[in-house]
Order: C-alpha cells, then sequence, then structure tokens
C-alpha cells in the first residue's frame, strides 16, 4: 500500500528519512515543473538542490501534513525567485545553514535533533577526500574559519569556498540517496572512536606512544611544516621527542571521523619553565583508506604575538 503523503511528512517530522526523501522523489517532477518556467531548464535542478536541504530543515515545522505538496512547491518557488533576483548563485557558505542548524549552534546539533545524523554521514562519507575532508574541518571542526581551513591543509581560501559550494551541491544528490538506506548508528561509532582517541592521548602525556602508532602503516608519511617524515617508527621517535619527551602536555579537543579520514584537535600545553615552546594548538588530519593510517597532515596554529 502506498503512503500518503501526510502519513509520510508526519515520519519525516519525526527523523524518518527514508520518509522524508520519499517524499521528494515522489514531488520532484511537480516541483520541476514549478522551477523550470522561472529560471530556466539549466538552472532548475541547481534549484531543487537547495528546496531540498531548505525541506530538509523545515519538515519538523510543517503544520499540515497534508499540505506537503504545495509547501514544497512554494519552497521551490522561493528558491527560484532568491535566485533571479540575485541573477546568478551565491554560493552557500555554510552547510550549517543547508542542514537547518541554529546559527548559534553546529550542525552537528540540528543533525542530532532531527533525528537524521546517521543518513548525513553516509551522504558525506561519499564525497571525495578532498572535499570531506574540508566539510569535516569547517563544519565539525573547533577551527571552522576560511582562513584556518586553509592554512590546514596548505590551499588557497578561493579552494575552501569553492570545494563548500561543490560539497553543497553533491550532499543535495547523496542525501536522497541515502534517504532510502538502512545504515548503522552513525553516533554511536563517533562517540567510540572520540573516546579511544581521548584514551591514546592521555597514553601519550604519560609517554607511552604505543596506541598512537598501532593504527599506523609502517610507511607512514608524516607531513608538517617544512619537514616530510617517512615511517611509523621515525614519526613515532619524533613525536615522542617533541610532546612527552619535552615536557609538552596534549590537551585532547576534539576530533571527528568520516570513512577514510579522521581530524583530530588538541592543545599543546608548554613546560612551566619555558612558556613559549610550543605552538598552543595542533591540528592533525590522518588519512586512512584502506584501514591503516597512510598520511598524517599536522597543522599549528600560531601564538598570537606579545603586545608591543
Amino acid at each position: 500500500m502506498i503512503a500518503a503523503d501526510a502519513e509520510l511528512a508526519r515520519a519525516a517530522a519525526g527523523g524518518d528519512a527514508g520518509a522524508l526523501g520519499a517524499l521528494l522523489q515522489r514531488h520532484s517532477a511537480s516541483l520541476l515543473a514549478v522551477a523550470i518556467p522561472l529560471v530556466g531548464r539549466d538552472d532548475a535542478q541547481d534549484a531543487l538542490h537547495d528546496a531540498f536541504l531548505v525541506a530538509l530543515r523545515g519538515i519538523g515545522e510543517l503544520r499540515d501534513p497534508g499540505a506537503v505538496g504545495p509547501w514544497l512547491r512554494a519552497i521551490v518557488r522561493t528558491q527560484c525567485l532568491m535566485r533571479l533576483r540575485a541573477r546568478r548563485e551565491a554560493p552557500a557558505e555554510d552547510l550549517a545553514a543547508s542542514v537547518g542548524a541554529d546559527p548559534a549552534a553546529g550542525p552537528q546539533d540540528a543533525v542530532e535533533r532531527l533525528a537524521l545524523r546517521d543518513w548525513l554521514w553516509a551522504a558525506l562519507e561519499r564525497l571525495s577526500e578532498p572535499l570531506r575532508v574540508t566539510v569535516l574541518l569547517r563544519h565539525f571542526g573547533g577551527r571552522p574559519a576560511y582562513e584556518d581551513v586553509a592554512a590546514t591543509l596548505g590551499v588557497p581560501v578561493g579552494t575552501v569556498r569553492s570545494r563548500l559550494n561543490e560539497a553543497r551541491l553533491r550532499l543535495a544528490d547523496l542525501l536522497l540517496v541515502e534517504a532510502a538506506r538502512a545504515h548503522p548508528d552513525a553516533g554511536r561509532r563517533l562517540e567510540a572512536g572520540e573516546r579511544h582517541l581521548r584514551e591514546v592521548v592521555e597514553a601519550v602525556n604519560r609517554g607511552d606512544m604505543s596506541g598512537y602508532a598501532e593504527p599506523l602503516h609502517r610507511d607512514v608519511l608524516g607531513l608538517a611544516p617544512g619537514e616530510e617524515i617517512h615511517g611509523r617508527d621515525p614519526l613515532i621517535r619524533a613525536l615522542h621527542d617533541s610532546t612527552p619527551a619535552a615536557g609538552v602536555r596534549v590537551r585532547f579537543d576534539r576530533a571527528v571521523a568520516s570513512a577514510g579520514i579522521t581530524v583530530l584537535e588538541a592543545g599543546l600545553e608548554c613546560p612551566p619553565d619555558d612558556p613559549d615552546h610550543c605552538p598552543p594548538e595542533t591540528t592533525q588530519i590522518h588519512f586512512h583508506p584502506n584501514g591503516r593510517t597512510e598520511r598524517i597532515l599536522f597543522a599549528y596554529s600560531h601564538r598570537p604575538a606579545a603586545p608591543a
């Protein structure tokens, strides 16, 4: 038996990603019929991309589930009119707006509120590595400014912006694909990974590098500003010498992981007798597309200059 629109809308409002996906697919033809006369066939699909993400944000606030069809068409019409007024597509610079986050909250808060976290993470994991790592840093990291993301990745700010815009467009398609799939509990997986990395950092502060070394490929490549370290043993020696052996303590701040990529953010506490010994913060991006970590990108924040 085919579910009625109202039934699907109520399920979607309760966090059923599959129901929302079914609604969007059911109405896609009529939504295109609204968009094409307004913006033309070339821009119509992009208008639908934006409208789908707006629907993801607002489905929980739909007062009349039986009117979901007209509601979706009104969203599409609004998106088309915005495009006409702008005369060009303005890049959506914030994924938080796309997934409906409160401006004061992170996108992960919005996803949890809508019970769509697993669905979103499954879509993120299908992005290419450059897009995925940029999204992770910008929208789930603790240092999300474009300049910080660009410095971490060693790319221009314009590249960060273009990657985020491309990711937004790709996610609009991927979210629809993933809506109909069953996913493992990404939330529990992320929490378990964060607990493990917190324990690894605590062990490093005790001088025990075994937990950090265990997932590394023997030929892992460490990339730091102006330096490359080849091989697990040399990398572990360098990290040990520069951190616990030097009296530097690591403060775990945040970890976020997607398929093949883990981002670790931490503060660095210098020895009391040498307060300028180390930078205040570090971001490590571990790339492990085949299981073991094959590459680590190390980035460090700069200590603010002392006032004159």
